[in-house]
């Protein structure tokens, strides 16, 4: 879902998913993740949890890519934007072993 066709993909997607189910409310998908991981960081503060600045910059980028793309994995941490902030090493810097769990939770709490 890369590449230029991946944001009208993205929006189709949520068209699909509103004939499925009428009463849900058809919004762009980019909307929808963005409030979805508002409402994330949100529980993660009231779970106690902070992040730095630099952590945010890397959440915000992997929010931005999910957004376009549905998901994300690892390898994608190689990739422009990512690779412009220091990559998969720098992730691994930033949120250690819990990097592989923070993907995961994002992939699921954003793009359900």
């Amino acid at each position: 879902m890369r590449g230029k066709g991946g944001k009208q993909l993205v929006d189709v997607i949520a068209l699909v998913r509103h004939a499925i189910d009428p009463s849900a409310p058809l919004a762009p998908v980019g909307m929808t993740v963005e409030e979805r991981y508002q409402q994330w960081l949100a529980d993660k503060q009231a779970a106690g949890f902070t992040f730095t600045t630099d952590q945010r910059r890397w959440l915000d980028a992997i929010k931005d890519h999910i957004a376009s793309s549905l998901a994300i994995e690892q390898d994608d941490l190689e990739e422009v934007p990512f690779n412009a902030i220091g990559g998969l090493g720098r992730a691994y810097e930033l949120f250690g072993d819990k990097l592989a769990a923070i993907l995961d939770e994002l992939n699921a709490r954003l793009a359900a």
